[in-house]
């Protein structure tokens, strides 16, 4: 227990994460200013609360960006407890002021639109208490756990949740799998069929694939069925990128085959799979493929 976190979502209860919180050791460079992966990190954060289901253009990007490098300069104080709550009550008391400063037009970053999308994350918004009381207790502690588990099933019917959801998540694995390079990071999504269906879901899984494998960690996804992965081009930069196949004894290993691009060979090997839990001696047999050896 005392090396495993489990997050997860239930109804009308806050998240427990602050993500705009500075932790010193992570987030301030030598000289005490907020790192650009901070900011970044804050950016993409609330780009995802305003575009919800879409990606930010270059001006609505590079909008933010100054807005949350503002609002750290702003409150620079030591120990000054950062929050969304905060951050929205900031732009909305203070928008048409560095608006002007920072030469955002209404056309990059509409205001209006912008503020009233994300009050739905404010105090008093719908959504409100997803960040309510959050001082950070649990991302303070991430990096001393050997496990860390987000539980999505409550919210897999709600895009906008768990797209929220899934930007801490990559806040996470960048703060506690990326920054300590000494150790072998791995990120395994399970039960995670039904949101593949959403594009949304599958462009964040494109995205850790590659990104990952920069960051010399590993990421694996666990399906039941082949046909859980849609057909399209996320999915099949998704397959282009997995270096390592595991197959399990199925009642069809077409569908496999022709998805992974496999030979006649490979069908084979997996079409002699046998697994026996019966007898005194149970196994399981496994089919592998590495790169392009089976």
């Amino acid at each position: 227990k005392e090396d495993t976190a489990y997050i997860t979502y239930r109804e009308g209860e806050s998240l427990g994460l602050n993500p705009f919180q500075i932790i010193p050791s992570l987030d301030l460079d030598d000289k005490g200013n907020v790192t650009t992966d901070k900011i970044q990190d804050i950016t993409d954060f609330v780009g995802v609360h305003y575009k919800r289901m879409d990606s930010l253009n270059d001006l609505e990007m590079a909008s933010i960006r100054k807005i949350v490098e503002l609002y750290y300069t702003f409150f620079n104080q030591k120990d000054f407890i950062h929050s969304f709550h905060h951050f929205i009550k900031f732009v909305e008391q203070h928008h048409k002021k560095f608006y002007v400063e920072l030469e955002i037009e209404d056309s990059f970053l509409p205001s209006k639109e912008f503020i009233f999308l994300l009050k739905e994350f404010g105090e008093s918004g719908v959504y409100g208490n997803l960040y309510s009381n959050a001082d950070n207790a649990i991302l303070d502690e991430l990096d001393k756990k050997k496990i860390i588990i987000f539980e999505l099933d409550k919210i897999k019917g709600n895009q906008l949740l768990l797209i929220v959801m899934l930007q801490l998540i990559g806040s996470t694995i960048q703060k506690v799998v990326w920054s300590d390079k000494t150790t072998r990071g791995r990120v395994w999504f399970d039960e995670v069929a039904e949101v593949l269906q959403w594009g949304g879901m599958l462009r964040r899984l494109q995205w850790y694939y590659q990104a990952i494998r920069k960051q010399e960690g590993a990421i694996t996804i666990i399906l039941q069925s082949v046909a859980q992965f849609p057909n399209n081009e996320l999915s099949s930069s998704i397959i282009d990128n997995t270096k390592i196949l595991y197959v399990l004894t199925s009642d069809n290993y077409k569908p496999i085959q022709d998805r992974f691009n496999l030979s006649q060979h490979a069908f084979y090997q997996m079409s002699s799979l046998q697994s026996d839990f019966n007898s005194k001696r149970k196994y399981s047999e496994i089919f592998i493929r590495r790169g392009k050896k089976t």
